[in-house]
């Protein structure tokens, strides 16, 4: 996690929450956030589709309704997640001062 900042990068436990996204063939998804020092887990699941924006594919995640993990820019229900050239994820809060989340496969 990277924030508004420089330098401020964040990693492992080091940061407030982890989060993680499950995404399924059929289209869905779950986003599960847990954080530290309650160790209190927060899930929300919707919907998404992979498009293609100007210079990359984004993910764009659509909740039924709205959540405290949503990181976006706007009060709609959604996410939408980059690609970047290292073939990771990374949210698009960062373009509104939110922080720059970045997101790597495990499977």
């Amino acid at each position: 996690m990277t924030g508004s900042m420089i330098p401020s990068e964040t990693t492992g436990e080091d940061m407030a929450w982890q989060e993680s996204y499950v995404l399924y063939t059929d289209h869905t998804f779950v986003k599960s956030s847990t954080r530290y020092g309650d160790g209190e887990t927060i899930k929300a699941e919707g919907t998404y589709t992979i498009e293609n924006a100007t210079d990359r594919k984004r993910l764009v995640l659509t909740y039924p309704n709205d959540n405290d993990i949503i990181g976006n820019c706007t009060s709609e229900p959604e996410e939408y997640l980059y690609f970047n050239s290292n073939n990771k994820l990374v949210n698009a809060w960062s373009m509104c001062d939110g922080p720059e989340l970045e997101y790597k496969r495990v499977e």
